[in-house]
C-alpha cells in the first residue's frame, strides 16, 4: 500500500536504505540532499519503504503544488524491486489531490503511461568503462580542436577549492544574464555542495590561467556508478581558451577505465546538447510529468 508521509515522520534511515538498494538508485534521493534542496519535502512510500517518491511542493495564492526543484534533475519513484510501469502508475495515483498543479521531473527509469500527460527530457551520459585512448577517439572534431586550443595556453587543474569561490565566478559572469536562480536557490546550491562534500560525494575542481586566476570551475557529485555534473562556471577568457572543455577532459582522464557514468545532466538546449554529445556522450531521456488539476478559469491564466 503507498500512503502519504509528511515531512516529520519520514524514517530516513529506512529510506535511504531504499536508495542505497534501488534498481534505479540516484545521490538527488538521499535524505540528507533532499534536505539541502528542500527542507520540508514529504514522500510516497510503499509498505516498509520498499519503494518511495519524493513529494517537494510549494503553495502560491493558496495552492498546493509540486514543483521540480533545483540541483536535482531526476527524483520520481525509487524501488528495491524492479521499477515497472504499474508502479509508477500506482505512484502517479497516490498524489494527494490538494497538488492541483504537478510538474515532477523523474528519472529514466520510470516509464509514464500515456494516460498521464508528460513530456520527455534530454540529458547526456557518457560511459567511462573504456580507456581514455579509446573514449577520446569519440570526441568529435570540434571538441578535438577546443583541447587543443586549452592546451596552448598554461592551464592547472585544482581539485580543492571551497564552494563560494564557483558561485561567485559564475554569478559574475553567466549570472548577471540569468534571472532564474534567487537568493534562496544559490544559499541552497551552496548547501548542497558543503553537505555533499563533508559525505564524500562531492567535489569543486577549478582551472587556473597562466595569471594563476580561477577562468572556469565545475561542482560535481561522485558516485560509485555516476558522475554528476551539477554546476559549472567560466569566465571570458576561460571560453576564449575552452578551459571547460579541458576540465571535463580532465575528469575523464581520470576516471576512465572504471564502470561509472559521465551524466552531463543535460541538456534540451541545442548548444549544450552539442557540447555535451561532443565528448562522445549519449542522449538518454526522462520523462517530465505535467498534471494540470486547477480549475478551468486558473488552467487558463496558466496556459497564458
Amino acid at each position: 500500500m503507498i500512503q502519504f508521509v509528511n515531512h516529520l515522520d519520514i524514517d530516513t534511515e529506512k529510506w535511504d536504505d531504499c536508495i542505497d538498494n534501488a534498481s534505479n538508485k540516484l545521490v538527488y534521493a538521499y535524505s540528507w540532499y533532499l534536505d539541502t534542496i528542500a527542507p520540508e519535502w514529504d514522500a510516497l512510500v510503499l509498505d516498509d519503504y520498499q519503494a518511495v517518491f519524493p513529494i517537494i511542493s510549494n503553495k502560491k495564492f493558496g495552492i498546493d503544488y509540486l514543483y521540480p526543484p533545483f540541483w536535482a534533475q531526476q527524483l520520481g519513484v525509487f524501488s528495491k524491486e524492479h521499477v515497472s510501469k504499474n508502479l509508477v502508475t500506482d505512484f502517479i495515483k497516490a498524489i494527494p489531490k490538494q497538488y492541483k498543479f504537478i510538474d515532477a521531473w523523474v528519472n529514466s527509469y520510470n516509464e509514464i503511461d500515456e494516460e498521464f500527460n508528460h513530456v520527455m527530457r534530454d540529458n547526456y551520459e557518457l560511459n567511462l568503462n573504456q580507456s581514455y585512448e579509446q573514449i577520446y577517439e569519440g570526441y568529435s572534431s570540434q571538441t578535438k580542436r577546443n583541447l587543443k586550443n586549452a592546451q596552448k595556453v598554461k592551464l592547472e587543474l585544482l581539485d580543492y577549492e571551497e564552494p563560494e569561490i564557483l558561485i561567485n565566478l559564475f554569478r559574475n559572469n553567466r549570472g548577471k544574464e540569468v534571472s532564474s536562480f534567487s537568493e534562496l536557490d544559490y544559499e541552497r546550491l551552496k548547501h548542497v555542495m558543503h553537505v555533499s562534500r563533508y559525505r564524500k560525494f562531492g567535489r569543486v575542481y577549478t582551472v587556473l590561467d597562466k595569471r594563476n586566476s580561477i577562468c572556469a570551475g565545475a561542482f560535481v557529485l561522485i558516485t560509485p556508478d555516476r558522475i554528476i555534473f551539477l554546476f559549472s562556471a567560466t569566465d571570458s577568457y576561460g571560453k576564449e581558451t575552452s578551459a571547460m572543455t579541458y576540465l571535463i577532459d580532465q575528469i575523464i582522464m581520470t576516471y576512465a577505465g572504471r564502470e561509472t557514468l559521465f551524466d552531463f545532466e543535460g541538456s534540451n538546449i541545442e548548444g549544450l546538447a552539442r557540447f555535451y554529445s561532443g565528448f562522445g556522450a549519449k542522449k538518454n531521456q526522462y520523462p517530465q510529468l505535467i498534471i494540470n488539476r486547477l480549475p478551468f478559469y486558473l488552467k487558463w491564466l496558466k496556459k497564458a
